[in-house]
């Protein structure tokens, strides 16, 4: 950390700045109620300011870098009931589209005995050549 020293030289000051093994020296009028001193201490102010800006999105950052992990976490535990879901679908989907003719078929069947019924017919059960004429209708 720079330190500094300013001596007041009648009318002028004197700044010395240590940065490691440099020193730096000017001489610089003092008027106008704005001192060397005043800039300094607003520099390194702002710079503060700035520092804690740049301290702040930094800790933003990575409350929303924690954020992300944790969702991509739970979209991975998300997906697989999702996956095993998706083929129960499908599964039950192929059977009733294998199930649909075969019940239209019995739909069929129950409507010719039921008008059988009406109908004033024997009460006698379905003979295969029946079911076969059910069938054809």
């Amino acid at each position: 950390m720079p330190s500094y020293y300013m001596p007041q030289v009648q009318g002028q000051m004197e700044i010395k700045l240590d940065h490691g093994t440099e020193t730096v020296r000017r001489a610089a009028p003092m008027s106008g109620g704005c001192t060397i001193e005043g800039h300094l201490r607003d520099k390194q102010e702002s710079e503060h300011e700035e520092l804690q800006r740049e301290h702040v999105l930094l800790l933003e950052e990575s409350v929303l870098q924690i954020q992300t992990q944790k969702h991509l976490e739970e979209s991975g535990y998300v997906n697989e009931p999702a996956s095993a879901a998706t083929i129960a679908l499908k599964t039950l989907a192929s059977e009733v589209t294998k199930l649909s003719p075969h019940h239209a078929k019995l739909e069929k069947e129950l409507q010719v005995a039921r008008d059988l019924g009406q109908s004033g017919g024997s009460s006698k059960p379905l003979t295969s050549s029946d079911r076969r004429e059910i069938m054809m209708a």
